[in-house]
């Protein structure tokens, strides 16, 4: 895990933090009332070994630390990953938030 440039530049410009792994990278942005797990890319021969439980769960200790209560994530349902994140997150305790297009927002209560 560490701080690249690409990291550095996304963080400048759009406020969004970027985490990097040897098996892939999570990017997140941190809200008034949340975090918010924008993203989780884990490369296709680390996939089914629970990396994207980690990062997620790495995501979650920083929004922890920062007195966040709430982890907002999305998923786009109509591409080729949609439906099976959808289910993935339900299965890890997210619960529907909101949708609005081809965005459907769930949120899961991570205390502190």
């Amino acid at each position: 895990m560490g701080q690249g440039m690409y990291a550095k530049y996304l963080q400048e410009r759009e406020n969004v933090h970027l985490l990097e792994y040897a098996h892939g990278f999570s990017i997140y942005k941190i809200l008034p009332d949340c975090i918010y797990l924008q993203d989780i890319y884990v490369l296709p021969e680390f996939r089914k070994c629970g990396h994207g439980v980690t990062m997620m769960d790495d995501v979650t200790t920083i929004g922890r630390e920062m007195g966040k209560t709430k982890l907002l994530g999305s998923v786009v349902p109509s591409t080729k990953f949609g439906p099976q994140m959808l289910q993935i997150m339900l299965q890890l305790g997210f619960k529907l938030h909101s949708a609005e297009n081809d965005i459907v927002y769930l949120i899961k209560d991570i205390g502190v």
